[in-house]
């Protein structure tokens, strides 16, 4: 898996589109997928801030209680970028999606709407992790300068926005200012790509740092935070914006009342999160300042 990571050289200006090489299987376009689904099924989308395997395990349980309790049969769908769910949920081939932060903010109120936001440690925020090697010289993000980089996905909050905002204020940018980039398409993968030493540094999501210290400790000591960002609203559920009423209703009284169903305790408590709470568009607004102030990315 983390072979691939030497072939995602990025090239380009810091407000272009990235250019990925990565060895990735076809995928579909959001005319390619079939519509929306009949009535009594639902489309799920998982923009996964973790490698596949680990989004699956982690989004399992949580599925299948969703199904009982809708009396709905969901079908899930994972893609390799963000943008990908955002297309397929604006486009209306998905019902409803778990975004990244990042990826709701570039979407907007206009290709959706927000369902919940999940409360985690009891916060609705989380913040972008610089890390490096605990043995790392490097200090600050500014000693980061030559050094190799590791991104997530080009429309992440804290694994492209955040480090790329901190590069515009130092009237730099990513090309100029590291000796190498490369995009991994899940936060956990950056992590093990610092812990291997397979690049200098990377920016991560500290839900995702924090749940992974907890599972794999070994690994957390072999890291060091020299940066945080200031705190960013949580991933949202999100639907697209003509789903049925009813069903958008039972959708959001399922998630926010699963810290009321022992069942539904068991899968929060296993996912780290306390529970789900209502949100609303203004609180990414932090994240589309940094957008407006990095420049459009335009896929």
């Amino acid at each position: 898996m983390l072979a691939c990571l030497w072939l995602a050289a990025c090239s380009g200006g810091a407000f272009d589109t990235p250019t990925v090489r990565i060895d990735f299987s076809k995928t579909l376009s959001p005319g390619e997928i079939p519509p929306a689904p009949h009535r009594g099924r639902l489309r799920l989308g998982i923009a996964g801030l973790m490698s596949p395997a680990a989004t699956f395990e982690r989004y399992r349980d949580l599925i299948e209680y969703l199904e009982a309790q809708l009396d709905l049969e969901i079908d899930s769908w994972q893609r390799k970028t963000y943008q990908e769910i955002n297309e397929l949920l604006s486009h209306g081939r998905l019902d409803a999606a778990f975004l990244g932060a990042g990826g709701y903010a570039r979407a907007g109120p206009q290709a959706c709407s927000i369902l919940a936001v999940p409360e985690i440690g009891g916060r609705v925020s989380f913040q972008a992790y610089i890390v490096v090697r605990r043995e790392s010289p490097v200090r600050s993000f500014a000693g980061l300068r030559g050094r190799s980089f590791a991104f997530t996905d080009p429309l992440s909050a804290s694994g492209w926005l955040y480090p790329v905002w901190k590069l515009v204020q130092m009237k730099s940018n990513p090309d100029e200012f590291f000796s190498r980039v490369v995009y991994t398409y899940g936060h956990d993968r950056s992590l093990k790509a610092v812990a291997q030493g397979l690049v200098d540094a990377a920016s991560v999501s500290s839900l995702v740092f924090d749940l992974e210290a907890g599972r794999n400790p070994a690994q957390a000591a072999r890291l060091r935070i020299i940066d945080r960002s200031p705190r960013m609203a949580n991933p949202p559920v999100a639907v697209r914006r003509d789903l049925d009423e009813q069903v958008k209703l039972s959708l959001a009284s399922a998630l926010l009342d699963m810290h009321r169903n022992p069942e539904g305790r068991r899968i929060l408590r296993e996912m780290r999160i306390d529970r789900f709470r209502e949100a609303a568009p203004e609180q990414y607004e932090p994240i589309k300042a940094m957008i407006r102030r990095v420049g459009p990315w335009n896929p």
